[in-house]
């Protein structure tokens, strides 16, 4: 009866989105850091099949093609020498509009796929800065998934 109400959507998102993320962390740890470059990089996202998406370049780094339009996926360079540093990259999903809320975090001295559901409304005593229902239920989905862990 229960499953009447499941958002059948968004949980279908939240398993594609896990392969793409999986997928993802595999190719950035299986890049030799001698050769990790951006360059490199999009070679080896390209050839498991992982496209860049146009809707979302932000020159801050690579963004990977995400199943749905507001959990956008960005790979970003260290920014903090005189140039970009992909040897020491973050990999984050950021939940917005209508996932605001839920993230994903992956960094290159961490190697966990770091799942998170973030209520800021406590600090800015709003409640539009509460998570949504749909980056809920994306956090109780990867709750299932092997390869993540939930923070």
């Amino acid at each position: 009866m229960f499953g009447l109400f499941k958002d059948n959507e968004t949980i279908d998102i939240a398993i594609n989105l896990s392969v793409i993320l999986l997928k993802t962390s595999s190719v950035l740890k299986s890049i030799p850091k001698n050769k990790f470059n951006k360059e490199n990089l999009e070679k080896a996202l390209l050839e498991k099949g992982l496209s860049p998406d146009n809707v979302w370049t932000s020159g801050l780094g690579i963004t990977v093609q995400s199943p749905a339009r507001y959990l956008p996926i960005n790979i970003s360079p260290d920014h903090s020498g005189d140039k970009e540093d992909y040897k020491k990259y973050t990999m984050t999903l950021t939940g917005i509009r209508d996932y605001k809320g839920f993230g994903v975090v992956f960094k290159h001295d961490d190697q966990e796929l770091r799942v998170n559901l973030l209520d800021i409304s406590m600090f800015t005593n709003k409640s539009s800065d509460k998570y949504t229902k749909k980056a809920k239920t994306m956090f109780d989905t990867f709750k299932d998934i092997e390869g993540f862990t939930l923070e």
